[in-house]
């Protein structure tokens, strides 16, 4: 198999890097080069200028030295040349990269690895099918813990590869299955997680995008959506319903490299994500993208506040504490809105799932340098600096917050609502919403929201009827409140 990809990758790169084109993929009718822009050295400028890329195709950038690598057509670099910005040629070619991609998962292997580790640990360990490619490629799902399927347990979703050429994020990913599954028992951190969380993973959001990498189109970014007859593919990332289309932060025009499909939430593969997070509810979600060593949560445009920012901040800076950069440094990523630290996009997978499900979801950017980075370098690695943020991300279930099992005989048609008591003042958890309302977190009538420590008032709902008001205290540690009658 091996030999196959590789000859293959041989033979397309010569074609790519000669003329970019293609008479199936029409995303490649154009010449695009690779090329770096740089930005002003004023950080507010530079956000500024980097609104300019939000339809480009970014490879990845540095926020704090003010760069970004973009795939460019001829007439965007015009665009950009016209800025006035400083803009440098790339120094590496496609067939460095054909080079460097060797040894990363194709979707057959993911699928194989998957199926291995539910082989050797099926106790601990349920795999299943999410969902359907477009090409009919399953989405594949792993759920680890101790009892898999208790919808008394909260759980942590983590996912890889929305985009199809950020190969290094199946491989975080399946470290992730690795790590918790070869110590269970063994490492008491560990055992404490799955005997009280369900952690799912989904390796491969876009096994089809990845399908056509492997297969020597280095440079492709979406899913193999058609239009006209050919694949142009939609950014999986642009396609969620909440804010699509909502910040001109992707593009309607499908030959774009962030085209936001036909509709909102049309495609097959973000369709299969979107049911997974409604049946799981998650508390918490991490989606990995490459490159740029960032942490970003909701909101991806800069009109839309983020009534729980703070939380979000506070969650996304003890990852960063953990986690390891490119240097071997903590501390190292930026964190933050995505609005606020790269350029608006809307339609994305946090945004969706913060506002729809009130999941803490993050994506973070992992390498600093390169979306294919040498696997035999950097992949070994890498996996293992970024366990200190998921580590981080699955500690803080246990933090700050409170939970309860809710009885009722309708748990689905139960909400709540939440707001925080300052002095005799009482603040919704969402001031742009203050009647916003959250569901449980399973049909069995789990409630499980993380808060920051404070004063807390909840107000349960059946329907549209208020039912019932109760305070709550919340410390450093997740406050067990037993079971509410309703």
């Amino acid at each position: 198999m091996r030999k196959s990809i590789q000859f293959k990758l041989k033979f397309c790169v010569m074609l790519i890097a000669i003329v970019f084109t293609s008479n199936v993929f029409a995303v490649q009718t154009e010449k695009k080069q690779i090329i770096y822009v740089d930005f002003d050295d004023q950080a507010d400028v530079a956000h500024a200028q980097l609104q300019l890329l939000k339809k480009m195709d970014v490879l990845g950038m540095n926020v704090k030295e003010h760069w970004a690598e973009v795939f460019v057509t001829p007439a965007e670099l015009l665009q950009l040349q016209k800025q006035n910005l400083h803009i440098r040629k790339a120094n590496y070619t496609l067939q460095k990269l054909a080079e460097s991609i060797q040894g990363y998962m194709t979707p057959t292997q993911v699928r194989q690895a998957l199926t291995d580790v539910n082989a050797r640990y099926p106790t601990i360990t349920k795999l299943f099918e999410a969902g359907k490619t477009h090409q009919d490629r399953p989405i594949m799902a792993l759920e680890i813990s101790a009892n898999p399927g208790d919808t008394n347990k909260p759980v942590a979703l983590f996912n890889g590869m929305h985009h199809a050429r950020e190969v290094m994020t199946p491989e975080v990913i399946m470290h992730i299955a690795k790590v918790l599954t070869e110590q269970y028992g063994n490492d008491a951190e560990i055992t404490y997680w799955l005997d009280h969380f369900r952690v799912v993973l989904v390796p491969q959001v876009n096994p089809d995008g990845n399908a056509l990498v492997a297969d020597g189109h280095l440079m492709w970014r979406k899913n193999t959506y058609k239009f006209d007859g050919d694949i142009v593919g939609v950014d999986l990332n642009r396609n969620y319903p909440s804010y699509w289309n909502y910040c001109d932060g992707s593009s309607g025009d499908p030959y774009n490299e962030t085209y936001r499909g036909p509709a909102a939430g049309s495609e097959p593969e973000t369709q299969a994500m979107m049911h997974l997070v409604e049946t799981l509810k998650p508390v918490v979600d991490i989606s990995y993208h490459s490159y740029s060593e960032l942490i970003l949560y909701p909101n991806g445009c800069l009109s839309v506040n983020n009534p729980a920012k703070d939380l979000f901040q506070s969650i996304g800076e003890s990852m960063n504490a953990k986690i390891r950069n490119d240097a071997n440094q903590t501390h190292a990523y930026e964190v933050g809105p995505v609005a606020e630290v790269i350029y608006e996009a809307d339609g994305s997978d946090l945004d969706w799932q913060w506002r729809e499900h009130g999941v803490f979801a993050f994506c973070i950017e992992v390498n600093a340098f390169s979306f294919l980075p040498d696997y035999n370098e950097w992949r070994d690695v890498t996996v293992v600096r970024q366990e200190g943020g998921w580590r981080a991300l699955l500690t803080r279930l246990s933090q700050s917050g409170f939970r309860a099992h809710v009885q009722t005989s309708n748990p689905n048609e139960v909400r709540y609502s939440l707001k925080k008591i300052e002095g005799l003042n009482k603040l919704a958890f969402d001031g742009d919403a203050p009647n916003r309302t959250f569901a449980l977190r399973s049909s069995s009538g789990l409630l499980y929201q993380l808060t920051e420590p404070g004063s807390y008032e909840i107000t349960f709902y059946l329907g549209n009827q208020l039912i019932k008001t109760l305070g709550v205290e919340v410390g450093d540690k997740m406050v067990d409140l037993g079971n509410i009658e309703i």
